[in-house]
């Protein structure tokens, strides 16, 4: 409450602050460098399986298995089932 008296009671005090802030927002917002096209070094990982002498099909299934629903105690299995 006594914000808004504040306000009410001090009209131009009030519009200075805020063309103050306005001016130097837009100022800084000048200042600020920006750069359009960034350096970026997109992370990238390859991961070749080579499975000697099977189809595309059964080399491009998954090549792991969920541990629990199997008998293997390996989380990877590369042997077709």
């Amino acid at each position: 409450m006594w914000l808004t008296l504040l306000a009410l009671r001090n009209r131009i005090g009030i519009l200075m602050l805020s063309l103050a802030m306005v001016i130097l927002g837009g100022t800084s917002v000048q200042r600020l460098p920006v750069d359009l096209f960034p350096q970026i070094q997109v992370p990238v990982a390859f991961v070749g399986v080579i499975y000697k002498g099977a189809p595309p099909l059964e080399a491009s299934r998954p090549a792991f298995c969920n541990p629990s629903s199997s008998n293997s105690t390996s989380p990877i299995s590369l042997s077709p089932s």
